[in-house]
């Protein structure tokens, strides 16, 4: 074979028979630092490792280790924990936190993997079971907390989400309604506050936040604005005063913020820039007047009290 004929064929993916596998390769573990479990920031990745079990179905501990060196393949910082089985076996996982309303459904290899809504139930390869059963679950799951009081409800059919899947506070009012379709949430989710006004609408497209969510004050008016691309922001997020001029817009790429972070002040004149690169600030910020820096992120879980999210 000549070396233009070599050449085409690494291109075109062609090769030699028996220069390597015709097999594709293989998709690395789960947890692995090139295929970390995505997350819906800290309190996300304490969700997914408190849904672990064994496969006896025994708790599994875990315990940080601290930021990995190298950036997720997905663009973002990883966290590395140590795990532990009942039995005494030890292994290290990665976890990437930069995917809001995200929840992983799939267990690391060797362990299982807990519904996010309720622990009587599981997910294998995907699918609600309740635990120790290998059927799928058909039939309404309802959630309660100790006090009895209802906390969630959805529908199962063969062990996928159909119709909505609603949380609730503890007086019985609405908290949050994802809208499901084959499975996976598709459609406007709508998050309450306690008095039943509207607090935050997030598009979802087949199972990914994909589009612009808005958040709104408790009367009706919006607060924010953040585009949202595969769970990630990816654009401009504005957070505006109450009389609708905006108050802070800063640009993100992926997850982080990348490019420029404006403040104003209610007149509209600006008051702060600052440039970041790949989440960093840079040093050769400029500068006006200071500004205290504006922080709303309606899809932290702590707001919400640590319940689960999206399923893929």
């Amino acid at each position: 074979m000549t070396k233009v004929c070599l050449v085409l064929a690494l291109i075109i993916g062609y090769a030699l028979p028996g220069a390597w596998s015709q097999e594709p390769p293989e998709k690395p573990s789960l947890g692995s630092k090139a295929n970390p479990i995505r997350c819906d920031g800290v309190e996300g990745e304490y969700a997914y490792l408190a849904r672990l079990r064994d496969p006896e179905g025994k708790r599994v501990k875990s315990f940080r280790f601290g930021s990995a060196v190298e950036q997720s393949p997905n663009g973002g910082i990883m966290d590395v924990f140590g795990i532990e089985t009942a039995e005494g076996h030890r292994g290290k996982i990665y976890l990437d936190m930069y995917h809001k309303e995200y929840v992983c459904t799939q267990p690391i290899p060797g362990l299982r993997i807990l519904f996010e809504q309720d622990e009587r139930y599981e997910y294998i390869e995907g699918k609600i079971h309740e635990v120790g059963n290998a059927l799928p679950f058909s039939g309404e799951i309802e959630s309660t907390d100790r006090e009895g009081s209802v906390t969630a409800k959805c529908k199962v059919d063969t062990g996928m989400i159909v119709g909505s899947q609603r949380y609730f506070y503890a007086n019985g009012k609405p908290r949050i309604e994802y809208p499901f379709e084959k499975g996976v949430r598709h459609g406007m989710a709508i998050w309450y506050r306690e008095n039943g006004v509207v607090w935050a609408e997030l598009p979802f497209v087949e199972g990914r936040l994909e589009g612009v969510q808005t958040l709104f004050d408790e009367k009706g008016t919006v607060q924010a604005k953040a585009p949202y691309e595969n769970h990630q922001e990816h654009g401009t997020v504005e957070v505006y005063y109450e009389n609708g001029r905006i108050r802070q817009s800063t640009e993100f790429k992926h997850g982080l913020r990348s490019g420029f972070e404006v403040q104003y002040d209610e007149s509209g004149n600006e008051t702060e820039k600052t440039r970041y690169m790949n989440g960093e600030r840079q040093p050769k910020s400029l500068r006006t007047n200071r500004f205290d820096a504006v922080s709303i992120d309606p899809t932290n879980c702590s707001s919400l009290g640590g319940i689960g999210r999206v399923r893929v």
